[in-house]
């Protein structure tokens, strides 16, 4: 909607984006015809309005409420690493994860725990400081949404030396 109230109008209007603590303007425009889909869509968004210089010389800026649009779900879990190559951790990757709340755990093939990490932390197949044999370590995965949904994963990661 348009801001109504000030003496001379609205000068501008600006979609602004949050980017960790700095909100980023996306879009720069005279009217209130701001486009209702981006390619980047994820995110937290709000309106500024600045009015146009007024009887006072100054100028008033109003802001919108905050909107954000969280992904859903995706989880990626890597079926094999290499120590001494490029691939040479195990990390969740996805979409619409809270880090916070999700864990892995890998396991040996005697039912051994060797790590329990939150899914946003890599770890590297190195247990008590020495490197793991080659072979199938198995994993399980907790994983929770920033939307509420939660997900149990399991299955087996081959370490190749």
């Amino acid at each position: 909607n348009t801001y109504d109230g000030w003496e001379q109008g609205v000068s501008k209007y600006e979609l602004e984006k949050l980017d960790g603590s700095t909100w980023n303007t996306i879009i720069s425009l005279t009217d209130n015809n701001i486009p209702k889909h981006y390619k980047d869509s994820i995110g937290c968004y709000r309106i500024k309005a600045s009015e146009t210089i007024n009887s006072y010389g100054t100028v008033s800026t109003s802001f919108s409420n905050t909107l954000c649009s969280i992904d859903s779900m995706r989880v990626y879990i890597p079926t094999a690493i290499n120590p001494k190559s490029n691939n040479n951790t195990f990390i969740i990757k996805g979409t619409g994860i809270d880090h916070s709340k999700s864990y892995y755990q890998i396991y040996n093939r005697w039912g051994e725990q060797l790590t329990q990490q939150p899914t946003n932390q890599a770890w590297k197949p190195i247990y008590k400081n020495e490197p793991l044999p080659q072979g199938l370590y198995i994993y399980t995965v907790r994983v929770v949404g920033l939307l509420g949904q939660t997900q149990s994963l399991k299955g087996t990661i081959y370490v190749i030396n």
